[in-house]
């Protein structure tokens, strides 16, 4: 209770390493700096707050607790975490810089002249949740893994992207995607192949018929019409770049569909007037964004604002510059009206043209795999990799490549798998591997394994709380499995018809307490099996 003035005399508070400062009710006027503040102080706010009150200059961890308003009376570092459990957290004509962690179950508040830095002090802070509403002059990105957005958030001046991705792409549909608003006279700064705008920003500004360029604050869309065209008015440009971008759209390209590929990069042009425009555009997009579509053959394509299908039609291009990335419509052709656009191409050849590959059971303990090719760029070596699942593939072998070739070559590898697996089919592809250490996968082919002696191979899965077995039978038939536990009280029980070969099971073990059980196999033919295991 009272005041704690520092500011009016010479007078200063040193505090050693992680002390605390606490305060509930009164002021403390700080001022800028207290001595011992830069790395070692944690600020609490532990009661109702009345406004006004300052904080150190440079802190390690903040921690608010309110049920009123903070404001922030100057610029405040925090090179730890940023917690804030209730209240308003006012950041007004300020900066807020932070180090850490930002982790906001009350409200941190910005406003038109509020500015966020989110640093990376220690160089391996992790990706910070920038929460949604927040409305900002500047935000500058310096994080080497970069920041999530969690809902909608306004910049008004500039988004300084100078290390890390701003991510707004948090899903693979398009259900819901966050969205970064440049208002209008905002800016982007620095963007890079390691440092964008991940997912989906939108700007809207005033496209004049007045013959210059208006790069809608470096969005990557830039749009000039004569003064012999419509002017567009009010218009808004939606970019969307990374999963909901790629593979989103089909590319018609004088009919050819299936061999075209987009870019990584997705633009949405609404003008208030829409036609007459004759206007010329200039498309950037990142090296990172290509998906395998070598630059010299990029094209424009457009989806008619007309149709409701995800059909982007082909353009042409006027300008191709690979050094600076961009492509051009408008010195050949004019774009009279606006919709959706893209870029894309034809992928560029694979590094091997492969003519076949098969897998098949060369006895009951191994696999024989071929593969021929009839053409090589740059091969070094194959790898081999088996799966039992279908899904984590292992390597099993390496038959090295034949470098650069137009020759057809034949490869064969045979897989000893031994007699230890029970899985009933097994699954292999080739990874193709550069000189370079690039590479790329072929589709998967598949084995069933012939029926070995009759046996059962049990394990359970802790991370899905279930037994598994593999049941081995010579002949189809009826068999029972139970479960028991160390009293001998049966737990679970089921009977199956058992394919001739191998059959997975699972049976469900959630709810069980911890221990030894056994589960016990009862063939139609054959013998009684019985296996222990441990349930954690």
């Amino acid at each position: 209770l009272g005041v704690f003035d520092l500011t009016t005399n010479s007078a200063s508070v040193s505090l050693g390493n992680n002390r605390n400062i606490v305060r509930s009710d009164g002021t403390m006027n700080a001022g800028p700096t207290v001595p011992g503040a830069g790395s070692t102080i944690n600020i609490f706010y532990t009661d109702t707050l009345t406004t006004d009150n300052e904080l150190p200059s440079t802190v390690n961890n903040v921690i608010v607790t309110a049920s009123g308003n903070v404001h922030l009376k100057h610029n405040l570092i925090v090179n730890g975490d940023f917690t804030m459990t209730s209240g308003n957290f006012m950041i007004g004509t300020h900066t807020l810089t932070l180090g850490g962690k930002l982790i906001t179950t009350g409200t941190l508040q910005g406003g038109n002249t509020s500015t966020v830095l989110v640093n990376d002090f220690s160089g391996s802070a992790a990706q910070m949740d920038i929460p949604s509403g927040l409305n900002l002059s500047r935000l500058k990105i310096n994080r080497t893994n970069g920041a999530n957005i969690k809902g909608n958030i306004n910049i008004n001046d500039t988004l300084d992207l100078t290390l890390g991705q701003l991510n707004t792409d948090h899903t693979s549909t398009l259900a819901k995607i966050d969205t970064v608003v440049l208002n209008n006279s905002g800016i982007i700064l620095n963007e890079s192949g390691n440092s964008y705008v991940n997912g989906r920003i939108t700007t809207t500004r005033t496209l004049s018929n007045n013959n210059t360029a208006n790069t809608f604050g470096n969005i990557g869309m830039d749009i000039t019409i004569p003064t012999t065209g419509t002017n567009a008015g009010s218009t808004k440009i939606t970019r969307s770049i990374g999963t909901n971008a790629a593979g989103r759209v089909t590319l018609n390209h004088n009919g050819n569909q299936p061999t075209y590929v987009n870019i990584s990069r997705i633009y949405k042009i609404t003008p208030t007037h829409n036609g007459g425009l004759k206007a010329a555009i200039v498309m950037h997009y990142l090296d990172n964004e290509l998906n395998g579509v070598p630059e010299s053959g990029l094209n424009i394509f457009r989806k008619s604002e007309l149709s409701a299908a995800n059909v982007f039609y082909y353009r042409a291009v006027d300008t191709r510059n690979s050094t600076a990335n961009t492509l051009g419509i408008g010195s050949s052709h004019i774009v009279d009206s606006f919709s959706s656009w893209t870029a894309g191409g034809f992928p560029a050849p694979l590094p091997v043209e492969l003519i076949s590959f098969n897998a098949t059971l060369k006895d009951q303990t191994s696999s024989e795999l071929t593969w021929v090719t009839a053409s090589e760029i740059n091969n070094d070596h194959f790898d081999i990799e088996r799966s039992e699942d279908g899904t984590t593939f292992n390597k099993i072998g390496k038959e090295a490549g034949h470098g650069t070739t137009n020759d057809v070559n034949k490869y064969s590898y045979i897989d000893q798998f031994g007699p230890g697996i029970l899985a009933p089919v097994l699954y292999y592809r080739l990874k193709q591997v550069d000189f370079n250490g690039a590479f790329v996968y072929t589709d998967i082919r598949k084995v069933t394994l012939d029926a070995k002696q009759d046996g059962i191979k049990v394990w359970y899965d802790r991370d899905i709380t279930s037994l598994n077995a593999i049941i081995t039978v010579g002949e189809s038939q009826r068999v029972t499995l139970k479960i028991i536990d160390v009293q001998g009280k049966v737990i679970a029980d089921q009977n199956l018809n058992a394919n001739k070969g191998n059959n997975g099971i699972r049976m469900d073990m959630q709810g069980l307490a911890s221990g030894v059980y056994t589960f016990i196999y009862y063939p139609e033919n054959g013998a009684v099996q019985m296996k222990k295991f441990i349930k954690y």
